[in-house]
Parts: C-alpha cells; structure tokens; sequence
C-alpha cells in the first residue's frame, strides 16, 4: 500500500510507502530522505542545519527576505511552501536569537 505524493517537487517521487515495521524501513527512509530533501527542509529535519548565528539579527524576517534563499527552479505551490517553511525556521531563529540577546543583556 503506498499513498500518493502529487505535489512532490521531485518527479521520482511519487507515492510514499508507510512505514510498518523493520521490513520496510530501509525502503522508507530512503524515500522519505528524497521527500523532505525535495522541499527542501531534510536539513532542518536532519540537523544538519545548526543555526549558531541568526541570519536576520536586526529585524524579523518577512517572506520577501527568504525568496532569495529558496532555489530559484522550485515553481508554484511547492516554492511556496518552500519558502513558507525557510521563514518558519527563520523567524524562529529570529526569535531565539532575540530571546538570547535580551537574557544576555540582563545578566
């Protein structure tokens, strides 16, 4: 059984199989690795991403900050979404790096 990914940004991605159990694992991951790394957000899911320092430290950032940090051959909802998960994860960095900021200057 598998359910069907129609907005997958990924053409070899087209159906994802649920996980059941250690049978199918390996099969799932792989996928849902090309999955999230078609969107774009495997690195966050990852960790990979490790924001030591806020890219937007003077003012939060609004949609057309992130435009330019989403790759430019992603088109229509899925760009979208690409860039509405990039400014989650920006303005939630945005927001520790304040939180920081004002903790360090009360100490």
């Amino acid at each position: 059984m598998s359910a069907l990914v129609h907005d997958s940004p990924e053409p070899a991605v087209t159906a994802m199989e649920p996980l059941t159990g250690s049978d199918n694992y390996a099969t799932w991951k792989r996928l849902m690795v090309f999955y999230l790394a078609a969107r774009q957000v495997w690195d966050v899911v990852s960790g990979d991403l490790q924001r030591l320092e806020c890219l937007f430290k003077y003012a939060k950032p609004i949609t057309a900050d992130i435009h330019p940090l989403v790759k430019p051959q992603l088109a229509g909802a899925v760009r979208q979404r690409a860039i509405e998960a990039r400014l989650g994860v920006e303005v939630q960095a945005f927001e520790h790096h304040r939180e920081w900021s004002r903790r360090e200057a009360e100490a």
